[in-house]
């Protein structure tokens, strides 16, 4: 389950755009965009993704996904993590088989196919890191849930 919050500016134009997610029954702000005040994305207030795809597919076809994903810290390091082994809460997200991809610079293109009809949802998250020394530091998790129809 998701949804949106929407705030205004005293002019009536869009401040800022919250998407929420019930996390494993909990409310998680998963990404933002905010804008100035004459309506332009402020890119270094907002962290999301947008992924382009098509949403209709033939059994064993692969379909191509691009992400493109806005850093809350422009030197984070980003991985998209995919699997079929989770469960629309998203609970319970340890010990699973996971496909992932490190982006490449602000993007990446995931190739998926599936083998039998019917709704499927590709879902995931994508995950911000802090670089520090050789270490890996967590900074930020956004989650991904993009339907699809197999056919």
């Amino acid at each position: 389950m998701w949804g949106q919050w929407k705030f205004y500016w005293t002019n009536g134009s869009l401040k800022h755009k919250f998407e929420y997610k019930i996390i494993c029954d909990s409310c998680y702000l998963n990404q933002g965009m905010s804008f100035d005040k004459n309506g332009a994305l402020n890119r270094q207030k907002s962290n999301f993704y947008t992924v382009k795809y098509q949403d209709k597919a033939r059994i064993n076809e692969k379909i191509k996904f691009l992400f493109k994903y806005n850093k809350m810290n422009k030197n984070s390091i980003v991985e998209l993590f995919i699997s079929s082994e989770i469960d629309k809460n998203f609970c319970d997200l340890d010990n699973k088989n996971y496909i992932i991809s490190p982006f490449k610079e602000d993007s990446i293109i995931a190739n998926i196919g599936y083998s039998s009809k019917g709704h499927k949802n590709i879902r995931g998250f994508i995950k911000e890191y802090l670089p520090q020394n050789d270490w890996k530091i967590p900074y930020r998790i956004v989650y991904v849930d993009i339907p699809l129809e197999i056919y």
